[in-house]
């Protein structure tokens, strides 16, 4: 009775340990603007198996398994942790849910175990959420996102067994649902190819490029959802007189056209007086989603920038590479700003439109985000600190294609466009 209270006692002390892990992880700075960035894009060579116990720094052919290159050290540590953590959790959930289905006392040092490898985890996101590491905001939030998932599936495991709930009636498959959970979230960071052969789905992105990437196509699909939402709205036209007047008087409910129409589209209705600031209002919108799409384009082309002075010697070199990647952090800043707005317009535009003052402030601040982004790619001269020094080639404008300054440019003139459409139909 007394080693199977003492065996609670540890599993409890992993639990209590695992649960100021994931405090810490919550408290991980995944919110804050893109800061400097170290890189654009990882190498083919990063990381992607664990290290062995007896490996050194050189490969088989005795180059440095970290070559001198333009990405910190913190970068490749600090996912090779993520990696190696994973798999050692992966493979110990496995033994700790067979063991502990048989005793839990002899599975105290598997827990351990497992507690060690979201300790490398957690030590991994550290890294990466490092100003040294020059990650963007994109790559440290799809790193928090999954290292919380993991310490949080491996705190449920150890839980489900220290409770006894897995030892409960109609509970026999709890411990592998559990487990599997456990696999999901560390594939999640591996990646690779599941036992099928096939290549696992939705594995974090690594790097700035991947994860900023991924960022701005979230975005631009929340765009297309909003537009085509109220597109549908929209095309109903306006409400007839007889509807207006039913509204009016307060026996539609909650603008729905009645109970006999509650839940379809036919109350989703805008009166004449609205249809025009709702109109343009979407045609606003459409110019967001184009306009994280410049952004898309506009980040490869300074990308390719960034790799052209990639781990060059030369100063003015490295401050070109230095320049041009803030460049693109501030870039993906403001198409973010661009994406937030969208849903804050979106929230704006069900009708009836109640508060049409807050949707045309809103209306401003997305067109204000639209031209800033917009003038920051046809004018794509990156800022370089005076007191680092440096030419003029630092601060030459980073050369875009003719697609991206084209569409730049058409974006800004429609965003006016739209805009003035807006505000013309406020004031009716």
């Amino acid at each position: 009775m007394s080693d199977e209270t003492d065996e609670h006692k540890t599993n409890k002390e992993t639990l209590a340990s695992l649960g100021r892990l994931t405090a810490a992880l919550k408290d991980l700075d995944d919110k804050s603007p893109n800061g400097q960035l170290s890189h654009w894009r990882l190498p083919a060579a990063a990381p992607t198996k664990p290290k062995r116990q007896d490996h050194d720094d050189n490969d088989d052919n005795g180059n440095a398994a970290h070559p001198q290159s333009s990405i910190p050290r913190e970068v490749h540590d600090g996912y090779q942790l993520l990696t190696d953590g994973s798999s050692l959790i992966s493979a110990t959930s496995t033994k700790y849910t067979l063991v502990s289905k048989i005793s839990l006392s002899d599975s105290t040092k598997l827990a351990a175990e497992l507690l060690q490898g979201c300790q490398l985890l957690a030590t991994g996101a550290l890294i990466i959420h490092s100003p040294a590491a020059g990650c963007a905001r994109s790559t440290r939030h799809y790193v928090k996102r999954a290292t919380r998932a993991v310490v949080a599936t491996v705190t449920n495991l150890i839980a489900a067994f220290v409770s006894g709930e897995v030892a409960e009636e109609n509970h026999e498959q709890l411990a592998a649902q559990k487990c599997g959970s456990v696999w999901s979230a560390c594939d999640a960071i591996v990646g690779g190819k599941d036992a099928s052969g096939k290549f696992i789905r939705n594995v974090i992105p690594k790097g700035n490029r991947n994860a900023m990437r991924r960022d701005l196509l979230v975005f631009g699909g929340e765009c297309n959802e909003t537009y085509e939402e109220f597109s549908e709205v929209i095309e109903l036209g306006a409400m007839d007189a007889d509807e207006e007047e039913e509204r009016a008087s307060g026996d539609d409910v909650a603008g729905m056209g009645g109970w006999d129409e509650f839940g379809g589209l036919a109350g989703h209705q805008y009166t004449a007086k609205e249809l025009p600031l709702a109109t343009a209002a979407l045609a606003l919108i459409k110019c967001s989603r184009g306009s994280i799409n410049a952004s898309l384009k506009a980040c490869e082309c300074a990308g390719n920038e960034v790799e052209k002075n990639g781990d060059a010697d030369d100063e003015v070199q490295a401050l070109r590479r230095k320049a041009v990647l803030c460049w693109i952090g501030k870039l993906h800043d403001m198409a973010r700003t661009v994406g937030e707005g969208v849903t804050e317009v979106g929230c704006l535009l069900y009708p009836p439109l109640k508060t049409e003052d807050d949707l045309m402030e809103q209306v401003e601040n997305q067109r204000d985000a639209i031209l800033s982004l917009t003038e920051l790619i046809l004018d794509a001269t990156p800022a370089v600190d005076a007191a680092e020094g440096g030419d003029g080639a630092a601060q030459s404008i980073i050369p875009m294609s003719d697609e991206v300054t084209d569409l730049a440019s058409k974006l800004r003139s429609a965003c006016k466009k739209r805009y003035e459409e807006a505000k013309e139909a406020a004031k009716e």
